[in-house]
C-alpha cells in the first residue's frame, strides 16, 4: 500500500472523514511512520536495510563521511586488493600512532560518530577558513543556511553563524556562508526552511566538505554523515565498497511504500490505530491494535528469516550443521 492509502486507511477506521483536519492528518502521518521506525529497527530485520555504497579514497586523507543515507557500517572492502578492512577502535590506533604519521594501504577502519561535515576547511594561504554554499536548483534564494563552528584558541568557544544577509542561499550561485581566521571546527549546519534542491558544501580551495540533501526527499534540513578513519593514511587512490545499514526511510509522498511486503503493510495502520486510541485514552483497543502490530511483526520476522528451503531439524549434529542456535541453550544446533 502507498502512504496515502495506508492514510485513508487509518482514516476511514477511525470514523474520520476522508480529508480530516491538518491536525488529525499530521498526527497519523506521524504515527506511521513511527510505526515504520519500530518495525525496521529490530535486529532480526536489518536484511531490510542492507546498503551498499561504492567510495574513492584521496592520498594523505584518513577522515571520510559516510552518505546521510548510512546509519551504521559493518564492513569496508578493498576492491582493488579484494581484501576486507577490519574494525579497530580509536583507542587502538591512538595508542599506535598518536599523531597518525602513517601512511600506505589501509587494513583497518575506525568508526569516528556522526559529523555534520565529510572533512573540515583548510586555510588558504592568507589563513582564513571559508565555507561556501550552492544549490542545484535556482529556487532555492530564501533559505538561509545556519552554522555552529568552534573558534579557535584563545576563545575555544562555539558561535553561531545565522540570520544574517551573508548566509541567504542565492540558487546556483555560490555564496560565502563565513570566512574567519579564529576557526577550529564546524560543530552544526542547518537549514531554517526546506529547499528544492540539493545543498553543496564546499570550502575556499573548492574541496567537498558535505551536502544538505533536498528536504523534498526525506525532509531533512540539517548535514549528518557517518565518520570513519582509514588506517594508516591512504598514500594513494583506491576503490572501496562500504557495506552497512541505510538510515530507516520516512514516509513523505502519498506513492511512498513501506520498504517490506506488501501483505505486512496493514501492521503500520495497527500501530497507527494503537496509537491514536491511547492518545484518546482508549487503552483497551490500544492493546489490542498494539498486540496486532506485534503479531504481524513476528510473522514478517519469520518471513524474512525463514526461506522456503529452511529445513531445521533436531538431533545429531552433522555434515553440513551451522553448529549455532539462535533459540537459546534449550534448543539444538541448526542443520543446513
Amino acid at each position: 500500500m502507498t502512504f496515502a492509502e495506508l492514510q485513508r486507511g487509518v482514516f476511514d477506521d477511525m470514523q474520520y472523514q476522508a480529508a480530516p483536519k491538518p491536525g488529525v492528518q499530521e498526527r497519523v502521518r506521524r504515527f506511521l511512520n513511527e510505526g515504520l521506525e519500530r518495525v525496521l529497527r529490530r535486529p532480526r530485520l536489518k536484511s531490510l536495510r542492507i546498503a551498499q555504497l561504492p567510495f574513492m579514497s584521496e592520498a594523505g586523507r584518513g577522515f571520510y563521511g559516510a552518505a546521510k543515507s548510512i546509519d551504521r557500517i559493518d564492513y569496508i572492502i578493498d576492491v582493488v586488493n579484494g581484501r576486507r578492512l577490519q574494525m579497530r577502535t580509536r583507542d587502538w590506533y591512538r595508542s599506535l600512532d598518536p599523531s597518525v604519521r602513517t601512511s600506505g594501504t589501509p587494513a583497518y577502519w575506525i568508526p569516528e560518530g556522526f559529523t555534520p561535515v565529510e572533512q573540515q576547511p583548510q586555510a588558504d594561504p592568507s589563513g582564513y577558513y571559508t565555507l561556501i554554499a550552492v544549490s542545484d536548483d535556482a529556487l532555492d534564494t530564501t533559505q538561509r543556511l545556519n552554522v555552529r563552528i568552534l573558534r579557535a584558541p584563545p576563545y575555544n568557544d562555539v558561535v553561531d553563524i545565522k540570520n544574517n544577509d551573508g548566509n541567504l542561499l542565492a540558487g546556483t550561485t555560490p555564496v560565502t556562508i563565513f570566512q574567519s581566521l579564529l576557526y577550529s571546527q564546524i560543530v552544526q549546519v542547518h537549514l531554517d526552511a526546506t529547499t528544492v534542491g540539493n545543498i553543496s558544501l564546499t570550502d575556499g580551495g573548492g574541496r567537498s566538505l558535505g551536502m544538505v540533501t533536498a528536504s523534498a526527499i526525506d525532509g531533512s534540513q540539517s548535514s549528518r554523515m557517518l565518520g570513519f578513519r582509514l588506517y594508516p593514511t591512504p598514500s594513494a587512490a583506491l576503490e572501496y565498497q562500504m557495506e552497512g545499514q541505510y538510515a530507516i526511510p520516512r514516509l513523505v509522498h502519498d506513492e511512498d511504500t513501506p520498504p517490506f511486503a506488501d501483505s505486512y503493510h496493514e501492521m503500520l495502520c495497527c500501530y497507527a490505530r494503537g496509537r491514536m486510541y491511547r492518545k484518546d485514552g482508549r487503552l483497551q483497543q490500544s492493546q489490542m491494535e498494539m498486540a496486532e502490530f506485534e503479531r504481524y511483526a513476528i510473522d514478517l520476522t519469520a518471513h524474512i528469516e525463514y526461506p522456503v528451503n529452511y529445513k531445521p531439524v533436531s538431533g545429531k549434529l552433522g555434515t553440513g550443521t551451522h553448529g549455532w542456535s539462535d533459540l537459546g541453550p534449550w534448543f539444538p544446533a541448526d542443520r543446513g
